[in-house]
């Protein structure tokens, strides 16, 4: 079972917006203690090039377990007490939990006990999904990738809980249980947690929370393509039900335009130029024969100025929105006003041609009022 068409049937209970708002990100919402779910997000990124979570803040949602187990107050090694302070440590490595855990310096024996005693774990993955099977229309089986896993009969798991250990589904023993099912031996992405207490208010933000991608065409987890931000947490029996506030950053080398839109800012750039020598040279035209002009070549000049208006307007947005990564809603909605009324006229234009005018007749009469009519009504 490919992972993509289960995700999409879940796409409701993920809290993440999609990829077609901006490259600063806004995730609000629930992060419920639930195995058969997880939460994505999407995004085309231009390595080198990073997607950053530190802004994102999890909080507990429930006063826990009581008879769980209760860590005391440490350094977890990738979170932190939240404080507003946005500055963060660059987390240079692939962020696996065995490296997490050497960073704890003689902590491992805490952080086994919290895995043991079944405490809410928050994974975070971001991964690259290959133009091989990104490209495709059934996209990218992310078990083959190293996130969920499947017992090859129609069996898939994104986390290792209820029955997946006994599918064989869970590599990682009982250390896994209530997390997120990664495999070792296939995922090439990279791998953030948080651990939360069994009691008592919670709020944390990732430390590390900066994925740093490296162009390296060579390497299937890195270079330019699609990345895809999975959010799990998965101890739907002992585990704590959490909220999510914030913004998350996706950034190419170009800047916060989506890569897969970068090239459409230029193309609307060059028509941008074509349609003011267009503009230009047919004005000047009209003007050198002003005494054989025909009203309707003034409709023709009217679609021409609208159409660089639209253009232009697209341009802008779009270079606003690589420069400061937010889209000007200026820009946006008139492009999109401007497009709309070119549209209409065009039509108008097509209606008035086939009618005649300016070729078997000189004049539409009352039919001209209708078209117009219509044309508003577009």
């Amino acid at each position: 079972m490919k992972p993509i068409p289960l995700a999409s049937l879940l796409a409701l209970l993920a809290a993440a917006p999609s990829p077609a708002h901006a490259e600063f990100r806004s995730f609000e919402g629930p992060v419920s203690a639930a195995s058969n779910y997880i939460h994505y997000s999407e995004g085309y990124i231009v390595t080198p090039g990073y997607v950053d979570i530190s802004n994102l803040v999890f909080a507990s949602a429930d006063d826990g377990n009581k008879g769980g187990y209760v860590p005391s107050e440490r350094d977890w090694g990738n979170e932190i007490e939240y404080d507003g302070d946005d500055d963060v440590d660059i987390f240079d490595d692939d962020g696996t939990d065995d490296e997490v855990r050497r960073r704890l310096d003689g902590e491992e024996e805490d952080v086994d006990a919290a895995i043991a005693s079944g405490s809410t774990f928050v994974d975070i993955v971001l991964f690259h999904e290959p133009s091989e099977c990104a490209n495709t229309r059934l996209g990218c089986d992310w078990t083959e990738l190293g996130v969920g896993a499947n017992d090859g009969v129609g069996n898939l798991r994104w986390c290792c809980s209820g029955d997946a250990a006994a599918l064989g589904l869970c590599k990682g023993g009982p250390k896994q249980q209530g997390r997120l099912i990664v495999d070792p031996d296939k995922f090439e992405g990279q791998h953030r947690f948080l651990g939360v207490p069994s009691t008592g208010d919670w709020k944390r933000s990732v430390k590390f929370g900066m994925f740093d991608l490296k162009d390296n065409g060579k390497d299937r987890g890195s270079g330019a393509g699609k990345y895809v931000l999975v959010v799990s947490n998965c101890n739907e029996i002992s585990g704590r039900n959490l909220t999510v506030s914030g913004q998350y950053i996706w950034k190419s080398s170009h800047g916060y335009l989506p890569g897969n839109l970068f090239g459409e800012m230029y193309f609307f750039s060059f028509l941008t130029i074509c349609y003011a020598l267009l503009l230009a040279y047919y004005g000047l035209k009209m003007s050198i024969h002003r005494d054989e002009m025909i009203p309707i070549q003034k409709w023709m000049l009217v679609t021409i100025g609208i159409g660089l208006l639209e253009v232009f307007f697209k341009a802008g947005d779009l270079w606003v929105w690589n420069v400061d990564g937010d889209r000007f809603w200026f820009s946006l909605y008139t492009g999109v006003v401007v497009g709309v009324c070119k549209r209409a006229i065009s039509r108008c234009l097509v209606v008035m041609l086939c009618l005649g005018w300016g070729v078997t007749c000189d004049d539409l009469g009352d039919k001209l009022k209708k078209i117009i009519t219509l044309g508003v009504a577009y």
